[in-house]
Order: structure tokens, then C-alpha cells, then sequence
């Protein structure tokens, strides 16, 4: 029926939040915010016209989002007092927003803005060129240095500033060509010391490193000395070179040990972040033996597994490792991914670390549509 239509939530935006203890949804009727592995609803908010963008700051009451019918607005709104704690306003359509507990990121297509948390003063503006996809990577563990990339006018670069608050101490800016195409993706690890590119032809996952490689790193690529490694998604030749598909989310592991990234084929990739060749004596099994005696070995990293989902968007994170106070430990020694479709449906798939294997161990669906 009518009334039933009018019930559904169309769902605008997911994320999770920076220790990846919870996840949030954007939809037309407002957002929930859910706990995770134990996938409980701990926030149901209305709001007029729906949100179209949002993020949880960590674990707390605080929420940041962009309201569909005001995309321009950007409201900071506390949930114990169900009231905003301020509200800001620009000249154009907010395209992503990223908050930490001293700063706030705002970006419009050709803006960028960096504002201080507790005093919300401006603290940098700066031009951007039609960054329509509100490309952007901002560390949020600033116990060593805060990192924000955006990218630049040129296509496939982008440049990395460090907001360090010591300008003595503060390292000078890095632009790095990063793809031959336009920038799809751009997003750091925890502590800012790498960040993953993906293209818009998505052939190449790149992870560079905010600082200069020692020399006795064996760089994937001499002319690129920020280029720590390269991905390739696994498959056929056919579908790594004449089929690209476009990646909606990578998130690196807490500990930098692991990559994941989603396809738009339907599936999740994991790759290791290590240093080496590693899985060498499969190079003699199919495509990958061609790869290997015709290209620089030290330009390919053979995945550790893939999982399939189902649905061409979506975004995946790994469980914690501990060893912060707010970060979450599974208590069971294991290694998960948390699996949340763009339809709603949220999933903990178990890795097993040692043959790649994937197996899903619970799944909810967070937004009924049916």
C-alpha cells in the first residue's frame, strides 16, 4: 500500500565511527546509530526531510550530520540533551564531514574548511577543485601527528598537510601522483602514517606512507618514494584489466596489519600489509605464474582471501585489537570484519588468518524494507 511505501527508510549514508565500536545510517526519515559486534539500536532520531550525511564522534553522545533538506548545514547535536550543541552554516552543499575531539572537517566541492572542536573557531580554509565526491583522508588517533589529504586540481594526486599544532615541528606539505585517473578514495590508517588511493577505474589499491621510506625498503616503485604498496583486486585477467568495478570502502586493521576493501562485484578483499613477497610459491598457479615472471614481483601482493557479499556497495571494517582504552576487544583471540550493506543488512564474518578463509558468523538486517 501507500502507507506502507511511506514507512521504508531509504537509506542516504552509512558509516562507522572511528574505533569501530558502532555504525550509523543515514536515511530519509533521520538516522539510528547501532553498537557493534552486539548490533544493538542505541539511537533512533527523527529528523525532518531525513539526513544525508552523519558521524558518530568515537563512542559518544556526540553527533555530527547534514540535513537533507538544508545540505548546506552542518549540526553538531548532543542525544543525552536531544538539543544541538552549535550549528554551522556554508555557501554551498556540505560533501563530507569528519569529526575528532579537537577538530572538525568540513568540505564542500570547492571548499575546504578545519575548525577547532571546543571553541569552533575557523582554523583553516583553503580552495578545492570540484571535489563533488567529498574525497578527503583524516587521521583520528593524534598521539603522534594529524594528517589531511585532499585532493588537488590535477588528476590522480593529492596532497597530505600535517595540522600539527607546533609549526616548528610541523613537516612541510606532500603532493603525490598517486593515478593515472581521477581519485575515488582516499583513507588513512588510525595514526596517520598511511594512507590507501584508489582510482576512479579502481584498477589499483595504493598505500603510501606520510613520511619517507628508509632506504633499505624495497619500494614497489623507485620514482614514487612515499609508494609503500600495491593491490591489484584478485581474479581473471579479463576481470582485473578489461572488467573494473568500482571499490566503495577500504579501512586498514587497527594494527596495520590488514587491508579490506568491498568491490562493486560484490565482494570483500583482504589484503596483508607486509613487507616481502609473500605467497611467492604460488606464482607457478595460473594467471599469477604469467604476472610473476613478467612484471616486477615487488608491484603485485597476492590477497589473503576474498568474500563474497552479494551487493555492489557497502562498507567493512576489522574488529579491534585492543590496547587503547576505547578500543574494543573480541575476547575471543579472533580476527572479524564487520559486513554493512547499503540495503541494511550488517554481518560479523569470521577471518581465519593463517589460509584467508571467510565464514559469516551472524548477520542482522538493521533496515526492514520489506
Amino acid at each position: 500500500s501507500v502507507e506502507m511505501e511511506a514507512e521504508k527508510k531509504k537509506i542516504n549514508y552509512i558509516t562507522f565511527n572511528q574505533i569501530f565500536s558502532c555504525f550509523a545510517i543515514a536515511h530519509n526519515k533521520g538516522y539510528d546509530i547501532w553498537t557493534q559486534p552486539n548490533t544493538k539500536k542505541i539511537v533512533s532520531r527523527d529528523v525532518e526531510g531525513g539526513v544525508s550525511l552523519i558521524e558518530q564522534l568515537f563512542g559518544s553522545n556526540v553527533v555530527g550530520f547534514v540535513p537533507s533538506s538544508t545540505p548546506n548545514k552542518f549540526v553538531l547535536w548532543d542525544e543525552i540533551k536531544a538539543q544541538p550543541i552549535f550549528e554551522l552554516s556554508a555557501a554551498e552543499t556540505i560533501t563530507s564531514v569528519k569529526i575528532r575531539r579537537d577538530k572538525i572537517i568540513i568540505l564542500l566541492i570547492n571548499r575546504l574548511y578545519v575548525y577547532s572542536f571546543k571553541e569552533v573557531l575557523k582554523e583553516k580554509e583553503e580552495h578545492l577543485e570540484n571535489n563533488i565526491k567529498g574525497i578527503v583522508a583524516f587521521n583520528y588517533d593524534s598521539s603522534k601527528h594529524t594528517i589531511l589529504a585532499t585532493p588537488t586540481r590535477f588528476k590522480g594526486e593529492f596532497k597530505i598537510q600535517f595540522l600539527n599544532p607546533n609549526p616548528k615541528t610541523k613537516p612541510s606539505p606532500i603532493t603525490i601522483k598517486a593515478h593515472d585517473s581521477d581519485l575515488h578514495i582516499l583513507q588513512s590508517n588510525l595514526t596517520g602514517s598511511l594512507i590507501a588511493s584508489v582510482s576512479s577505474h579502481s584498477k589499483y589499491i595504493r598505500i603510501w606512507s606520510t613520511t619517507p621510506l628508509p632506504s633499505s625498503f624495497p619500494l614497489p616503485n623507485p620514482a614514487q618514494p612515499y609508494l609503500k604498496h600495491q593491490f591489484q583486486r584478485t581474479g581473471t585477467l579479463g576481470s582485473v584489466y578489461r572488467d573494473p568495478c568500482e571499490i566503495s570502502c577500504v579501512n586498514f586493521s587497527d594494527d596495520d596489519k590488514y587491508l579490506a576493501c568491498w568491490s562493486g562485484h560484490g565482494t570483500i578483499h583482504v589484503y596483508p600489509l607486509k613487507v616481502g613477497i609473500e605467497d611467492k610459491e604460488k606464482e607457478n598457479e595460473g594467471w599469477w605464474g604469467w604476472i610473476s615472471k613478467n612484471a616486477n614481483w615487488n608491484e603485485w601482493k597476492w590477497g589473503l582471501g576474498t568474500y563474497s557479499v552479494g551487493e555492489k556497495e557497502g562498507i567493512v571494517c576489522f574488529s579491534r585489537t585492543g590496547g587503547e582504552k576505547d578500543k574494543e576487544k573480541e575476547g575471543d583471540g579472533e580476527r572479524y570484519l564487520y559486513v554493512l550493506t547499503k540495503s541494511g543488512v550488517w554481518s560479523k564474518v569470521r577471518l581465519n588468518e593463517e589460509n584467508g578463509e571467510m565464514e559469516c558468523v551472524s548477520t542482522v538486517v538493521v533496515v526492514e524494507n520489506k
